[in-house]
C-alpha cells in the first residue's frame, strides 16, 4: 500500500503562532500481486477535525480492495509505503495522540509496527494477551465474526533512494515519469490548481502514489534478491544485513571479528509479568579497555581550502580517490584483541599496521601541507607543530615529509590473522555493480543502490563512535545515537587516517610550482595534470596495491570535473568562474541554499559572493524540524531562516600574497594560505577575525579589496599586541584612539607615565579631550580610577588614530612617557611624525 498527501501551507494568522497545512486530498494505492486499487479522499479543509484516522483510512482501502477481488481476505500483513513519510502520516487526525508510536529517522517519521486500532475501536473478544502480544496489528471483524489482526509497517522510501532522491527522480529511474504542474500553477499555491484544474489535479496526485508504491515494492524485490528477509527501513541498513549474509557463506563468525561476543541476559518484564531471556551482542574486555583511545583517533575527512578569492585562468582539475573508503575498508582485518600492546618506537608504526598514537610533532618551515590532523571546535586542522591523536598511516606520511615525532602513548593492534574482512562483501557488491551496469546501464538505480550500499558500510563502523544527539520520537528527547551492529572505532580510525594520508601524500606531491586550490575528505582541486602527480609515495603504493587486489586496476585518481577559472570561498566553497566545454563544472555552495527559483545556482552563488555586504542575511526557507512538530504537535510546515551569510575564508591557515584580480567585470580579492604554527595561533586568529567582521570596530567587514586586507591584518596585529582579553582596553569600535583614551585616563587618574593631575579637574581634563575630537565624559575620567581598571603596558602599532591622539595629550602634557605603549620602532615612527 502507498499513501501520498496534497496541501497547501497557509501563513501564520491572527492568534495563531506558527504557519498551518489546509488538506486538499489524500491518495492511496493498494497492490496485491498484479492487481490494484487507487483511491483518492478529499479532505479540502484547514480543520484538524476534517482529516481521517488510520484505522478508518487503512479500513476503508481494505474493504474496497476486497469488494474490487484485489485481495480475498483480510491480508496478515501490510507494508505502507510513503515517499517523506513526515508529510503524509502526520496529516491524519489521530497521528499526535499516537506520535510515541513512532520512530524518527533521517528526520521522517518511519514505524516498524504500528498500532493504528487499538482504543475505541479495538474488539472486546480480544483478550489481554493477544492485545499485548499483537499491539502492532490492525483489528478488523473477521469473516466468521472473529477478530483478525493484520500486520501494518510504515516504511519511507525516502531513505531507500540513492542520494534521498525526490519522486521526480524516482519516477525517472522507474521511467514512470511525473506529472508536471500545468504553466501558471505553483507547488505553493495548490489550491487553486485544485479547484481550477480539478482532473489534472488528480492525475498530478495520483502519479506521486504511483511511483511511491512502485518503488517500494521495487525496493522490496531488491531486498529478496540479495537475501534478505524483510526490506531495511533504509539503504545504509543494507550494506550490513548484507555483509553477515557473506560472512555466512563464507563460514566466518563475524561477531568473533569484530570483537563481539554474544551475552544472554534474563530480564523481568512488568507489562507481562514475566521472565524473558534476551540475546545481546557487547565488546570482548580486551577490546573495550582501549575503545576511548580509538575513538579520540577518529577524526573524519580532511577538509581545507588553501586559496581564496579568483584563480589566474588555466585549466583547474577536481580529482577523486575511486571508492576511496570501500578500497580502505578492504585493508582491515579481524584483529587480535588480546594481543594489544603499548609501543614509542616510530617503527612500529607502519602503513600496513593497525596503530594508534597520540604524538607530539614539528613539521619543517615551508611545509606546504603538513599531514598531522588536530582536533578543533571548527573541524581538523593541520598545524606545523602541535599534538595530534591518529593512526599509523599519517605517521608514515609525516616521517616521509620530514616531521620531528615524539609518541606520547602508542597502541598496537595486531591483526589475528591475514583474512580481509570486508573484502568478500566489496568484491560482492562490486560484481552485482556491473551486473546492474550490464543489464541496466550506467546510471540506473540498480547500480546506483549497490555504490551506495557499498559506500555506507564504512559509516555503519563508525557510527555511535563520537557523540551524536538524535532526537527520538517514542520518548520526546534527543539522546545519543547508538552504535551499530559492526561499529568498531579501531577500524573507523584506520580507514579514516589511511584516506587523509593518501590525500595528503598525493598534495603533497603536487609541484611547487601548481596550485592546489582545495581539498574535500577524498578528493582535491588542483591545476596539476596528473602526469604530473607523484604516486609513488607509500600510502599511494599501499592504496594501489589494494585497487589492484579487489579491481584488477592501478588507478589511484580519477577527474571528476574540468574548469578553466575557479573562485574560492572556504571549506567546501568552491565555485566555477570559466568552464570548459564538454566539463562538469566545479560547484560546493559552503552551505548556502539558494532558492528554488534560481535558475543556475552556480552563478547566483558567484553574484552572492562577489556582491556580499558586512552583516549581509541570507533567507531561504527550510521545513520545520522533526523534533520541533513533535514537541509543538505542528504540521509540516516551511520555516524562514534568514541566518548571517558567512563566505569569508575560515582562517584555518594562514593568508599571505595578497592581490587583486578581475573577475566578472570587477576587482575581487585573491590570497594564498599557509599552514600556522600552531593551532592555538589559529583559534586565537580566527577569534579576532570573526569580531573584526561581524563588527568588533565598526558595522562589520568584509574580505573584498586590498584595502579590506590591510585593515584586516592591522586590527589583527593591533589586537596581539595588546594582548590578552580582561582589562577594559581591548580594540573596540573606537579604535586605537580609545585604546589610547583608556590607558592615558588611567595614567592621569594616578599620576603615572610622567602625567600630573595637579591644576586639573576631571571635568576640565574631560572638556579638553572632547575640544580636541576625543569624545570623553566626566564618568570616564572617574571610572578610569577603579581598581578594576588597571595601568597596563602594551605595546601599540602606529597607525594614524595613535599618532593624533598622541599629537593632542603631548600639547599639554609633554612629559608623557610613550614608551609604555609603544615599542622602539613605534615609538620612532610617533616621535618622528611629532617632529619630536
Amino acid at each position: 500500500m502507498a499513501v501520498d498527501t496534497e496541501y497547501e501551507t497557509l501563513p501564520a494568522e491572527l492568534g495563531m503562532d506558527r504557519p498551518r497545512l489546509h488538506l486538499l486530498t489524500i491518495q492511496f494505492k493498494i497492490q496485491c500481486e498484479d492487481r490494484s486499487i487507487s483511491e483518492m479522499v478529499v479532505i479540502d479543509s484547514a480543520n484538524r477535525s476534517a482529516r481521517m484516522r488510520f484505522a478508518a483510512a487503512i479500513k476503508l482501502m481494505l474493504k474496497k480492495a476486497r469488494k474490487a477481488g484485489v485481495i480475498a481476505e483480510w491480508p496478515d500483513q501490510v507494508t505502507v509505503f510513503g515517499h517523506f513519510l513526515r508529510a503524509d502520516v502526520t496529516t491524519f487526525f489521530d497521528f499526535w495522540a499516537r506520535k510515541d508510536e513512532f520512530d524518527a529517522i533521517g528526520k521522517t517519521f518511519v514505524v516498524r509496527s504500528l498500532s493504528v486500532a487499538l482504543g475505541e475501536e479495538e474488539l472486546p473478544e480480544l483478550s489481554d494477551r493477544k492485545r499485548t502480544q499483537h499491539r502492532e496489528a490492525l483489528i478488523v471483524p473477521g469473516d466468521d465474526g472473529m477478530p483478525e489482526l493484520v500486520g501494518l509497517r510504515f516504511i519511507d522510501t525516502l531513505l531507500l533512494t540513492p542520494g534521498r532522491a525526490g519522486l521526480d527522480t524516482v519516477g525517472k529511474f522507474l521511467k514512470i515519469p511525473k506529472v508536471e504542474l500545468p504553466p501558471g500553477y505553483t507547488k505553493g499555491g495548490m489550491r487553486k490548481f485544485f479547484r481550477e484544474r480539478p482532473e489534472a489535479f488528480r492525475a498530478y496526485a495520483m502519479r506521486d502514489v504511483d511511483i511511491t508504491l512502485a518503488y517500494g515494492i521495487r525496493m522490496a524485490e531488491f531486498a529478496h534478491e540479495n537475501g534478505l528477509k524483510s526490506l531495511p527501513a533504509t539503504l545504509a541498513g543494507f550494506g550490513p544485513a548484507m555483509l553477515r549474509l557473506q560472512a555466512q557463506e563464507d563460514d566466518v563468525d563475524l561477531n568473533d571479528a569484530l570483537g563481539f561476543r554474544v551475552e544472554k541476559r534474563t530480564l523481568f518484564y512488568d507489562q507481562s509479568n514475566k521472565f524473558r531471556t534476551v540475546k545481546r551482542i557487547a565488546s570482548v574486555t580486551s577490546r573495550q579497555l582501549f575503545e576511548e583511545f580509538a575513538a579520540a583517533a577518529y577524526l573524519g575527512g580532511r577538509n581545507e581550502c588553501f586559496f581564496c578569492g579568483p584563480t589566474p585562468e588555466g585549466e583547474f582539475y577536481d580529482y577523486d580517490l575511486p571508492g576511496a573508503y570501500t578500497t580502505a575498508m578492504c585493508a582491515v582485518r579481524p584483529l587480535d584483541y588480546e594481543g594489544i600492546h603499548t609501543s614509542k618506537n616510530l617503527e612500529d608504526f607502519s602503513v600496513d599496521v593497525l596503530g594508534l598514537a597520540h604524538v607530539r610533532f614539528e613539521f619543517p618551515e615551508g611545509t606546504r601541507f603538513p599531514c598531522l590532523p588536530v582536533r578543533t571546535d571548527h573541524g581538523l586542522m593541520f598545524p606545523l607543530e602541535g599534538e595530534s591523536v591518529c593512526a599509523s598511516p599519517e605517521l608514515v606520511l609525516a616521517r616521509r615529509l620530514g616531521a620531528r615525532i615524539e609518541i606520547v602513548n602508542g597502541l598496537v593492534i595486531p591483526w589475528d590473522n591475514d583474512e580481509r574482512l570486508f573484502e568478500p562483501f566489496t568484491r560482492m557488491i562490486q560484481t552485482k555493480r556491473r551486473l546492474a551496469v550490464a543489464e541496466y546501464g550506467a546510471g540506473s538505480l540498480e547500480e546506483k543502490l549497490y555504490k551506495e550500499i557499498g559506500n555506507s558500510l564504512y559509516g555503519k563502523t563508525a557510527q555511535g563512535v563520537h557523540p551524536k544527539r538524535v532526537f527520538n520520537a517514542r520518548r520526546g528527547y534527543t539522546e545519543e545515537l547508538r552504535p551499530s551492529s559492526i561499529t568498531n572505532p579501531y577500524f573507523a580510525a584506520y580507514v579514516t587516517s589511511f584516506i587523509r594520508a593518501v590525500v595528503g601524500e598525493l598534495i603533497a606531491a603536487v609541484p611547487s610550482d601548481r596550485m592546489v586550490v582545495s581539498v574535500t575528505t577524498d578528493g582535491f582541486l588542483t591545476d596539476a595534470p596528473l602526469s604530473e602527480i607523484d604516486v609513488s609515495g607509500p600510502l599511494c603504493e599501499a592504496f594501489l596495491d589494494l585497487r589492484e587486489r579487489l579491481f584488477g586496476e592501478r588507478i589511484i585518481l580519477e577527474e571528476k570535473h574540468r574548469v578553466r577559472q575557479v573562485l574560492a570561498m572556504r571549506t567546501r566553497g568552491q565555485l566555477t568562474v570559466q568552464g570548459i566545454d564538454g566539463f562538469k563544472i566545479v560547484m560546493a555552495k559552503a552551505g548556502v541554499r539558494p532558492p528554488a527559483e534560481a535558475a543556475d545556482p552556480n552563478e547566483y552563488m558567484l553574484d552572492l559572493y562577489l556582491e556580499r555586504t558586512p552583516g549581509q542575511r541570507h533567507a531561504y526557507k527550510t521545513l520545520i524540524s522533526s523534533r520541533e512538530m513533535w514537541l509543538n504537535e505542528s504540521d509540516l510546515t516551511d520555516l524562514l531562516r534568514e541566518p548571517r551569510l558567512n563566505l569569508e575564508f575560515d582562517m584555518k591557515r594562514c593568508p599571505e600574497r595578497p592581490l587583486e584580480r578581475e573577475v566578472r567585470g570587477r576587482q575581487h580579492l585573491a590570497f594564498q594560505s599557509r599552514p600556522w604554527r600552531s593551532v592555538q595561533e589559529a583559534l586565537e586568529v580566527r577569534a579576532r577575525f570573526d569580531g573584526w567582521r561581524k563588527g568588533a570596530v565598526g558595522m562589520g567587514r568584509v574580505l573584498k579589496t586590498l584595502q579590506d586586507y590591510d585593515d584586516w591584518t592591522a586590527y589583527c596585529d593591533q589586537t596581539a599586541r595588546i594582548g590578552a582579553p580582561g582589562r577594559g582596553i581591548g580594540l573596540r569600535r573606537d579604535g586605537t584612539k580609545g585604546v589610547l583614551k583608556r590607558l592615558f585616563l588611567r595614567a592621569f587618574v594616578r599620576n603615572e607615565w610622567g602625567i600630573s593631575k595637579e591644576g586639573w579637574s576631571y571635568r576640565e581634563l574631560a572638556d579638553f579631550l572632547s575640544l580636541k575630537g576625543i569624545k570623553t565624559s566626566e564618568m570616564a575620567v572617574k571610572n578610569a580610577a577603579r581598581d578594576n581598571a588597571s595601568l597596563c603596558e602594551v605595546k601599540l602599532r602606529c597607525d594614524g588614530e595613535a599618532v593624533n591622539f598622541v599629537r593632542v595629550i603631548v600639547e599639554q602634557f609633554s612629559s608623557f612617557e610613550l614608551f609604555h605603549l609603544f615599542a622602539d620602532e613605534d615609538l620612532k615612527k610617533i616621535n618622528g611624525e611629532l617632529g619630536r
